[in-house]
């Protein structure tokens, strides 16, 4: 019994789609401001992703470090990943940077 309850609930659960009142539309891409926000918002999510990346990467390669005990190959691998961990995050500083260039070409302002 509790199996044809369960699969009607399943049959049923696509209707429920239909309970939101309006289907959202996204707008804001039809000015230059709106293209600004849009790439700073990209912007921002790219520089909080590579600053965790880069975090893991320099905890990795301090721990290479700790552990290398005179293995050579191991200090290559760990200053190589120390030098991603530092890519990773100038090029999230340049993301910002290309946003506020944008802007200012472009006479538009973020507005929050």
């Amino acid at each position: 019994m509790t199996k044809k309850i369960a699969i009607a609930l399943l049959g049923l659960s696509p209707l429920l789609v239909f309970a939101q009142p309006s289907v959202p539309t996204v707008t804001g891409l039809s000015s230059y401001a709106g293209i600004i926000t849009t790439i700073d918002t990209l912007a921002n999510w790219m520089l909080g992703i590579l600053v965790a990346v880069a975090a893991i990467f320099y905890l990795y390669a301090g721990y290479l470090y700790l552990m290398a005990s005179g293995n050579e190959e191991q200090f290559a691998a760990a200053k190589s990943y120390i030098i991603y961990a530092t890519v990773a995050v100038a090029v999230g500083l340049l993301s910002k940077t290309i946003t506020a260039l944008l802007q200012s070409f472009l006479g538009t302002a973020i507005t929050p």
